[in-house]
């Protein structure tokens, strides 16, 4: 036998089968996975609403540390429903979906992502030592140079003798004086400090619209939030055709509604879930016109 309860997101009217084998229902305004009462269902309540909203909080916490299998067993226990009925809320909750319990909801599940500050940098040996070692070398050359120059002079010459005195002697009036030895100090370089930037993201609140001294107004209707029919959500656009009838559009999910002159619920249209609407118009046969973003 069907029977009827309300969505607790949007107040849209829900149509169950008590014959159905079915746990969880879908609503065809919000598109919110819905878990039927215990009363409809014909089934004893396994746990407390509380216990059961910490069990969705729980099967939240397990599908995000990769634990699935796990999460859509506690499902399956605390609310006495089907494998494939688990298995559904727990696919809702992955999608970061708003799942309903009664009048209680789970909201989509938030990831916090952390970062961490990146580590100090070593501390960096100066450029002391690379100059030593260049002198070294400079030092090394020239030597070779002046021992290479005296084996070609005996060779044209005949024997000539050089003390490892005197070698010595044309490797300091090579570098113009005696060679002193040079002691350069390692030099640290202090590592950058690490940096933090705090971003402040302001709130935005909605602003009061109040009648001005160059407008009047004309007629309201509506006023309340929601996705059901009359209701309005982060609604943007609007427009009126030759008949006078008023369009209204939401800015995300592709939802258009239309009243007759008095504000009075006509009908609605969806043009798209993953259109943002950007601009509407209507001409004079009625055919809207939407800009996507």
């Amino acid at each position: 036998m069907p029977q009827t309860f309300e969505c607790p997101n949007c107040h849209a009217p829900l149509t169950y089968d008590t014959a159905s084998a079915a746990a969880t229902v879908r609503c065809e305004y919000c598109g919110s996975t819905v878990i039927v009462p215990d009363s409809l269902r014909g089934s004893g309540r396994m746990k407390t609403g509380m216990d059961q909203a910490y069990v969705l909080a729980e099967a939240a916490r397990l599908v995000q540390n990769g634990r699935k299998i796990e999460a859509i067993k506690q499902v399956r226990e605390a609310f006495g429903m089907s494998l494939k009925d688990a298995k559904d809320v727990v696919d809702a909750i992955e999608r970061h979906e708003t799942v309903h319990l009664g009048d209680m909801s789970m909201g989509s599940v938030q990831i916090d992502s952390v970062t961490y500050p990146a580590a100090a940098a070593p501390a960096q040996k100066g450029r002391g030592c690379g100059v030593g070692i260049a002198l070294l070398v400079l030092v090394i050359l020239i030597a070779v140079g002046a021992a290479s120059f005296l084996i070609i002079s005996r060779a044209e010459v005949g024997v000539m003798t050089v003390e490892p005195v005197r070698l010595a002697e044309l490797v300091e009036e090579a570098l113009g004086g005696t060679a002193v030895p040079i002691d350069i100090p390692d030099i640290e370089i202090p590592p950058v400090p690490t940096i933090s930037i705090e971003i402040v993201i302001p709130t935005i609140e909605a602003l009061e619209v109040e009648a001005s001294d160059y407008a009047e107004l004309a007629q309201e209707f509506g006023g309340e939030e929601g996705i059901g029919p009359g209701f309005f959500n982060d609604t943007r656009r609007l427009a009126v055709d030759n008949s006078g009838n008023i369009y209204t559009g939401d800015y995300s999910g592709g939802r258009i509604q239309i009243f007759d002159a008095n504000g009075n619920f006509l009908s609605q249209m969806n043009v798209g879930d993953e259109l943002y609407m950007v601009s509407m118009t209507v001409d004079r046969d009625g055919i809207v016109y939407v800009g996507d973003a």
